[in-house]
């Protein structure tokens, strides 16, 4: 699943200003994955967008890296706490931003 696929809200019709929020909502997340993902280094990147987004395994995405498996599966791993903790401290600061 691509960052800009996140499903839709659920239920009964959303009103054109709940579109709107969801959307909005939508393109911070966005951002806040993209940011976090700029802050990994290269390999890592390519590790994370391999399995993530093309849905590859560790193995395949390290044959297409040209690292060792084991060596992409302990950077795979560091990347996603890395990832994990970004995301965490960026949702952390914007509930205590909010009124």
């Amino acid at each position: 699943m691509a960052a800009g696929d996140l499903v839709e809200p659920a239920g009964e019709q959303q009103s054109p200003e709940e579109l709107l929020a969801f959307a909005e909502e939508r393109q911070r997340l966005v951002a806040r994955v993209e940011a976090a993902m700029a802050r990994l280094d290269e390999i890592d990147r390519r590790l994370v967008r391999a399995c993530h987004w093309e849905d590859l395994s560790v193995a395949e995405a390290a044959r297409r890296a040209g690292v060792e498996y084991d060596h992409a599966r302990y950077r795979y791993n560091v990347a996603m706490a890395a990832l994990e903790r970004d995301l965490t401290a960026a949702a952390r600061v914007r509930s205590r931003a909010k009124p």
